[in-house]
């Protein structure tokens, strides 16, 4: 039982668990975005036990909703998108959006790195969905796509691993 891991707390077991996905994702996120992400899952995870949001913040909060739903719906629910007929790289951008938005209202530092830091966020969210499980969340086209568009680290490993070649890189996604 050496690979056994036990955590006594639901936090815990997520941060292990995004701990393990950003090794696996090859991708670093600072204290305060792990600690954002970890909390971004127990709300999500949760559901029903989110508290409304006073007047003066409504649209702060839909902002903040918006760009959450879309960090778990790219991340944890890539597969999906196929199905609503919308590339991956609209969720990506809607939610960089809201957090940058929100950054610009007054949310400070966070909601802009936030921004900054989606496609890394969303990489690990991915990889996280990955572990212990032999499937790719994207499909081969889909991960050229969203690393055409993104620079998706996960995308190119996907699209790298599932063809067997190596994307080559144009002037149109050289930029990311």
């Amino acid at each position: 039982m050496a690979g056994l891991v036990m955590h006594t707390t639901e936090t815990a077991c997520w941060h292990a668990l995004v701990n393990q996905a950003q090794a696996a994702a090859g991708c670093t996120l600072d204290e305060e975005l792990e600690r954002y992400l970890v909390l971004l899952l127990l709300r999500f995870s949760a559901r029903g036990e989110t508290k409304l949001p006073t007047p003066a913040a409504v649209q702060e909060h839909r902002l903040q909703s918006l760009g959450d739903e879309c960090l778990i719906y790219a991340g944890l629910f890539a597969d999906q998108a196929a199905t609503q007929e919308l590339p991956l790289s609209y969720f990506v951008d809607t939610g960089r959006n809201a957090y940058g938005s929100l950054a610009t209202f007054g949310g400070g530092d966070l909601f802009s790195r936030l921004s900054d830091r989606f496609v890394g966020m969303m990489d690990v969210l991915q990889r996280l969905r990955e572990l212990g499980d032999s499937d790719y969340c994207l499909d081969a086209m889909s991960a050229y796509d969203l690393w055409q568009m993104t620079g998706s680290r996960n995308a190119w490993r996907v699209l790298t691993e599932t063809t067997g070649g190596i994307p080559v890189v144009t002037p149109c996604n050289a930029v990311h």
